[in-house]
């Protein structure tokens, strides 16, 4: 029997593929954010690595860009 992954990645989202969900990884982000002190430039790398197409995650991502 061959083995089907149930998580994946797309777009750079991780995308469970039995539900079809998309999920966005908020830990890895805090992680970035946590080491070591937070500047403009952290928060701009940060708020950039969102690829967002569809913009579904833009009230988010929103609220980084305009402090930028």
């Amino acid at each position: 029997m061959v083995s089907v992954d149930t998580q994946t990645q797309v777009l750079g989202f991780n995308w469970n593929t039995e539900d079809g969900c998309l999920y966005i990884d908020t830990v890895e982000i805090t992680k970035r954010l946590k080491e070591g002190p937070t500047t403009k430039r952290k928060l701009t790398q940060t708020t950039a690595s969102f690829y967002d197409p569809f913009e579904l995650f833009s009230p988010l991502s929103l609220i980084g860009k305009m402090h930028f």
